[in-house]
This record gives C-alpha cells, sequence and structure tokens, in this order.
C-alpha cells in the first residue's frame, strides 16, 4: 500500500533552480553536457512539474478514496493527517536488550557508491567489498558529507540525489586486476552486503555457487590458472548483469569451460607476448661482451 499523502501537492512551490543555490549544480551539468546553465535550470523545473503533477493526481485519487471510505463507514472519521505527520517527524529510539553485547567483529561497510549499486541490483566491482575498498569509502567519507547533492539521470529524468551514492572511487581496481585475495576477499564482502541490499535466493545463491567454483577449480593449481579463473569472473559476471536487463539471463554458478579454455589460452598467449619481449639471443650476449 503506498504511503499516504500528508499535504496538497498544489500548494508547493517549485524550487528557483536559477537561483544562486544551485549554481554549482548547473554549472557542472551544463559543462558535463555541453548546453547554457539556463536549460539545466529549464530541465530541472519541467522534471519537478512532472513530478508534482503525478503528486498532484495521486493526491486527487487518496481524496477520492478517502471520501469513499468516509461514505462506507457511514460518516467514520477521515484519518488526521496532520497527526500522523507530526508523529512521524517525532524521532524515536527504538528498545534494546540490557544485556546483550557488541558483537565481536564489525564488519567493514563499503561506500555508498557501491551500496547503492547493489540496492539497484546493477554490477558494481569487487574491489569496493576488499579491505582497501571499505578503508578508502571510511577516508572518503570523512571528506564528503552525506547531504551533498548532484545531478543524476533516472528515467530520462533530471533529478538531484546524494554525491555519495553516484561517485566511484578513484582508487577502484579492476575486477580482471585483482589479486586472487583480493577477489576472495571482495566476493565474501559483497555476498554479506546483498543480503542486506534485498537480493533474493536464487541471485544470491548463483553468485556464491560460481564464487565456490571458482575457488575448488582445477585450473588454480596450473600455471597462470588462478588468472585466467579472476579473468573469467570479471567478464560473465558483467555480461550477467547485461543479460539480466534483457530478460536473457543464465545459471552464472555453472562455470563455462569452453569459455575459460580460450580466456586461459588469451592469459598464455600475453605471457609469450612478455617474454618475448624481453627474451636477448645469447649471440648478442656474446658480442656484447668483446
Amino acid at each position: 500500500m503506498p504511503d499516504r499523502i500528508e499535504h496538497d501537492p498544489s500548494l508547493q512551490i517549485c524550487p528557483d533552480y536559477s537561483g544562486e543555490e544551485f549554481a554549482v549544480i548547473r554549472a557542472a551539468a551544463a559543462s558535463h553536457r555541453g548546453v547554457s546553465e539556463q536549460s539545466i535550470a529549464e530541465e530541472l523545473s519541467r522534471a519537478w512539474s512532472v513530478r508534482n503533477d503525478a503528486a498532484k493526481a495521486a493526491w486527487a485519487a487518496q481524496q477520492a478514496e478517502d471520501r469513499a471510505q468516509q461514505g462506507n463507514n457511514d460518516g467514520a472519521a477521515i484519518p488526521d493527517t496532520a497527526n500522523t505527520t507530526a508523529d512521524r517527524k517525532k524521532a524515536t529510539l527504538a528498545p534494546f536488550d540490557p544485556s546483550r553485547v557488541a558483537p565481536d567483529f564489525l564488519r567493514p561497510r563499503p561506500s555508498a557508491f557501491a551500496t547503492h549499486k547493489l540496492e539497484a541490483f546493477e554490477y558494481i566491482e569487487l574491489w569496493y567489498f576488499t579491505t582497501e575498498g571499505c578503508l578508502d569509502a571510511l577516508s572518503s567519507a570523512r571528506s564528503t558529507a552525506d547531504n551533498t547533492f548532484g545531478l543524476a539521470t533516472e528515467e530520462d529524468v533530471l533529478a538531484l540525489r546524494p554525491i555519495a551514492a553516484h561517485k566511484p572511487s578513484k582508487a577502484a581496481i579492476a575486477d580482471d586486476k585483482l589479486s586472487w585475495r583480493q577477489m576472495e576477499m571482495g566476493f565474501t564482502g559483497m555476498l554479506a552486503e546483498m543480503e542486506s541490499a534485498g537480493w533474493d535466493t536464487q541471485h544470491h545463491g548463483a553468485l556464491a555457487n560460481l564464487f565456490w567454483n571458482l575457488t575448488n577449480h582445477e585450473y588454480r593449481s596450473r600455471p597462470h590458472g588462478e588468472t585466467a579463473l579472476i579473468t573469467y569472473q570479471a567478464r560473465i559476471r558483467r555480461h550477467w548483469h547485461d543479460t539480466l536487463k534483457r530478460g536473457e539471463g543464465y545459471n552464472i554458478a555453472t562455470i563455462n569451460d569452453r569459455l575459460l579454455a580460450a580466456i586461459m589460452d588469451e592469459v598464455w598467449d600475453k605471457y609469450r607476448m612478455e617474454a618475448m619481449s624481453t627474451y636477448v639471443p645469447l649471440h648478442s650476449l656474446a658480442a656484447r661482451s668483446i
């Protein structure tokens, strides 16, 4: 059931997006998109009007439903929305168990950017869930206020959103560049955060089983095998997310041996090329010694 609208949206006034308060946002968006600041202000105003019109329609429907409900209840009173609003705004503290102590271990917290991606069921690099990624998030949190806002596009409409939720880290490492230790830590941390982000059992379980199959794969005992497995998970996880958006998802837990073998060949080709680039013929060494 949608939340009740407490105030008539027709009484709301559109913010002055051309004012000084929004100067920084207008300048950044105008520079990024190659348009004038006035265009950005107008687009923000239009976006606000679209949302406000939708709220007005919802308000009208809610009023009609209240009137119908009042008639059905033979004059029963409509809920006091003013008091409800006051109750909601009043801060309260949840009770706690006096006999319960703090946990022995506090899991490092990833950045708001990473958790936002998980909550949107989007692809996110594993680095954000490593120790390095969480320490970077802690450092960034000290310098970025949670109430700092920026522009974001949602369904082709400009909107103001917290910067922290949309700002990737400059220190992030691509999935295929991770060490094996970083990949393990990243997967473990991501799977734990996925539960809090509301991922269902099927999708969460598929990624957990992929991690298990990678960790126990025979390629780990082969030369450059771990590099091939890291590259495989980097490519397959991003591809899986892309196919889910198109409604063409598959069971990512099952490792495709042919794809993995092809990636292994790529890894070996790379190492051969690197070895050849540093190779010095023996006769050249002999000539240098003369």
